[in-house]
């Protein structure tokens, strides 16, 4: 993939992996260790899912922040396919998990959770996208 993007932007892209990739590391196991003791938080692969989906929304949040998610031609147009692909799979995600909600009948509301925590997080990193945009536009001036 050739984003074009900097030897600063590489640097801190890998950074923030690297760091999102011990956060994700470290919940997984506090996850396992909770469980083994009988602390159910969600159901078993909702939470998983919560807990990846969490550790990829603050590595695009961090991406963003920073200027490191593209290089200066593409950041628009990537930003845009980026969030219409994170839309669409949390609509996928939706209909996958969650069904007909009046077929729910079983009290697990996993995939409720999932949704509700997929959405605010997609609100996020809108806002933060929007956020870092005017300011790149006002540098640029």
């Amino acid at each position: 993939m050739n984003d074009k993007l900097d030897e600063r932007q590489v640097l801190i892209r890998n950074k923030i992996g690297n760091r999102c990739f011990i956060l994700l590391a470290c919940l997984l196991f506090t996850e396992v260790g909770l469980t083994g003791f009988g602390i159910h938080w969600i159901a078993f692969p909702a939470d998983i899912i919560v807990i990846v989906c969490v550790c990829l929304f603050i590595y695009q949040i961090s991406l963003i922040v920073t200027g490191s998610y593209s290089g200066k031609q593409a950041k628009t147009k990537n930003a845009l396919t980026a969030f219409a692909i994170a839309i669409a799979a949390v609509a996928a995600a939706r209909f996958i998990l969650l069904g007909d909600l009046s077929k729910n009948t079983s009290g697990d509301n996993s995939a409720i959770i999932l949704f509700i925590i997929s959405a605010v997080l997609l609100a996020i990193v809108l806002v933060i996208s929007m956020i870092r945009k005017k300011q790149d536009e006002k540098e640029d001036e």
